[in-house]
């Protein structure tokens, strides 16, 4: 015969770990129900405001200044390449200012999540 095992007693340690769990992937629901609100997901595309490159949002770094001027989700992106290359943004002794603000380019936007409001009417006729 097999031995069957005893379903582990439900400790008090467990139970609030349990809790625990149920409260971040709540969390993390309400997370994601406003980023898609807002708008943006890491993996939608902008220029490069240097070489206007096509990057994703998550791989683009973006000038302090900007970024406290603009906030996140409008702040210019640079791409990697721009930002770390010898003689690039970064360079020691060059202007930091943001590349995107003094060429007066627009701000990044990003489209926002269209809705249907229409009301499907199954009952039969």
């Amino acid at each position: 015969m097999k031995k069957t095992k005893k379903p582990k007693k439900q400790t008090q340690k467990n139970r609030k770990r349990t809790q625990k769990n149920r409260k971040r992937t709540q969390k993390n629901k309400k997370r994601m129900q406003i980023k898609k609100q807002k708008g943006g997901d890491d993996y939608d595309a902008v220029n490069c405001c240097i070489c206007n490159k096509n990057i994703k949002i998550k791989d683009g770094l973006i000038p302090n200044k900007c970024l406290i001027e603009n906030g996140r989700l409008k702040a210019h992106r640079i791409c990697h390449n721009c930002w770390w290359t010898p003689g690039g943004f970064a360079t020691e002794g060059l202007s930091h200012k943001c590349p995107g603000c003094e060429k007066g380019l627009p701000f990044t936007t990003f489209k926002p999540i269209e809705q249907n409001n229409e009301v499907i009417d199954l009952t039969s006729d």
